[in-house]
């Protein structure tokens, strides 16, 4: 399929996430050294660009909500895509959102839970952790703790 919709905002926006992407898994299968990655996904952040299937979005609609979902069924994909390129098992990987699901609507955030609203998704692999050691990192501190974890190995 194109890429190009028309939108030159919405066109760029995919073809950075496309590269992102093309990036990591390029990075992942590069070789057998230690690598530090940072990938800053602007996902599910407006615009809302891509259907759940990772299609261009072109729907034309007011519904904020359905738009949103919708990016994110395409961000889980887009990083879980990621995610498998990372073959080696010792591999520290960390997703963290910025923020939780707050929206410039206000009527959008009336419906949500002040958990929804502020909170920040945290997930991670960090080999020879346990899950009570990793429960009880401030999802702030994660990347201080991971350090400290290397350092004892």
């Amino acid at each position: 399929y194109s890429l190009s919709t028309g939108n030159v905002a919405a066109d760029f926006e995919r073809r950075r996430h496309q590269f992102q992407l093309k990036s990591v898994k390029e990075i992942a299968s590069s070789g057998d050294k230690p690598f530090f990655v940072f990938v800053h996904l602007m996902l599910p952040h407006p615009p809302y660009i891509w259907t759940g299937s990772g299609q261009p979005q072109e729907t034309k609609t007011d519904d904020l909500e359905w738009l949103y979902l919708e990016q994110v069924k395409f961000a889980e994909g887009y990083l879980l895509d990621m995610i498998d390129s990372i073959k080696n098992p010792e591999a520290v990987i960390i997703v963290q959102s910025d923020e939780g699901m707050k929206h410039d609507d206000t009527e959008w955030n009336q419906k949500l839970s002040d958990i929804q609203w502020r909170g920040v998704l945290t997930a991670w692999h960090i080999p020879n952790s346990n899950d009570a050691e990793l429960d009880a990192v401030e999802p702030h501190e994660i990347l201080k703790h991971v350090i400290d974890k290397l350092r004892e190995e």
